[in-house]
C-alpha cells in the first residue's frame, strides 16, 4: 500500500472508509516507469516505483465514488470503488 504522508495529529476524528486497489504491474513490465533508488536517513538504500494518478471523488445521491485516473489518460478509469454515506444524513434527508 501507499505511504502515509500526514501525521496522526492531522487525522483526529478521521476513519478509513475504504481503499482503492489497482494493479499497475503493466507499467513496470512495459518499461513505462523506472525504479528509483534512494537512501533513507540511516544511509540504507531502497528502491521503489513512483506512480502519479488523479483521484476523482464523485457524489451520487448518498454514495461516494472514487476513481483513480492516469494523468496521461484522464478519460480512462484505472480503478474505482464506492461506498454508501447514507448513515451520515439525518433520517428523511432527500
Amino acid at each position: 500500500m501507499g505511504r502515509k504522508l500526514l501525521s496522526d495529529i492531522y487525522d483526529l476524528g478521521s476513519m478509513i472508509a475504504g481503499t482503492i486497489q489497482a494493479d499497475m504491474t503493466f507499467l513496470r513490465t512495459n518499461n513505462l516507469i523506472q525504479p528509483i533508488t534512494a537512501a533513507n536517513y540511516e544511509g540504507k538504500l531502497y528502491t521503489y516505483y513512483e506512480i502519479t494518478f488523479d483521484l476523482y471523488i464523485i457524489i451520487e445521491g448518498r454514495t461516494l465514488r472514487f476513481e483513480a485516473r492516469s494523468p496521461q489518460h484522464r478519460g480512462e478509469v484505472e480503478a474505482s470503488t464506492k461506498f454508501c454515506i447514507a448513515a451520515g444524513f439525518v433520517p428523511g434527508t432527500a
